[in-house]
């Protein structure tokens, strides 16, 4: 476990992990900083398994000048030789510097093939006073 500080938020990563040769396990993984959290598990035997839950309700404690809010998801399976995944993140009020989005919705996935495939939808998207629609 360490705990700290960060930007001026608390701090805290613990992981609960144990492991030899090829075959890992992480039975508890949580991060957090300030009201952000990532918690997940995972393993490696012959197979690979594993998620991260993404709760970052105030990104601006992670970064100076971003804002807004994300939740989102990340399951992993297959190999090491042959990875497979799927991402979904929903975020809200985004903003970094003059550019804003009102809503962004992105899914991600690669399959046994190792073919990837990659949605992303945003609205309200602005860049200083110019708004470009969805």
């Amino acid at each position: 476990d360490l705990k700290g500080r960060l930007r001026g938020q608390p701090a805290v990563l613990q992981a609960k992990a144990d492991g030899r040769d090829q075959q890992w396990t992480v039975s508890s993984l949580n991060i957090r900083l300030g009201d952000n959290r990532i918690q997940g598990t995972g393993s490696l035997q012959e197979r690979l398994k594993g998620q991260l839950d993404l709760d970052l309700p105030r990104l601006g404690q992670l970064w100076p000048r971003l804002q807004g809010q994300v939740k989102g998801r990340l399951d992993l399976a297959g190999t090491l030789q042959t990875p497979q995944g799927q991402l979904a993140l929903q975020g809200s009020q985004l903003a970094l510097q003059d550019n804003r989005l009102q809503n962004l919705a992105l899914t991600a996935r690669l399959d046994q093939a190792q073919r990837a495939t990659l949605n992303v939808k945003g609205v309200g998207i602005q860049a200083g006073d110019t708004a470009l629609g969805t």
